[in-house]
């Protein structure tokens, strides 16, 4: 587990994901995850448009809150996305 200056524990991301620097959801999977932008943010005393550039792959997950965020976007997608 990581600490920050705020105190916040992060997940530990495992290794196979520090390698991704972008990372681009579908327009479906986009659409999905509307709305947990700003949640997210709030969580890791971040803003929702942090949140959303990573979503939208317009950053880079080079740090250690980014792939904390990043991990969330993707459990959160699998819990809301519908089975096919």
């Amino acid at each position: 587990m990581f600490e920050i200056s705020s105190k916040k524990v992060l997940n530990f991301v495992p290794k196979s994901e520090h390698n991704k620097c972008m990372q681009n959801f579908t327009n479906h999977e986009l659409y999905i995850l509307r709305g947990v932008h700003a949640v997210l943010g709030r969580k890791y005393g971040k803003s929702g448009k942090y949140v959303s550039l990573i979503a939208h792959g317009k950053r880079e997950v080079n740090t250690i809150v980014a792939k904390a965020i990043l991990k969330d976007l993707k459990l959160i997608l699998e819990i809301l996305k519908p089975q096919e």
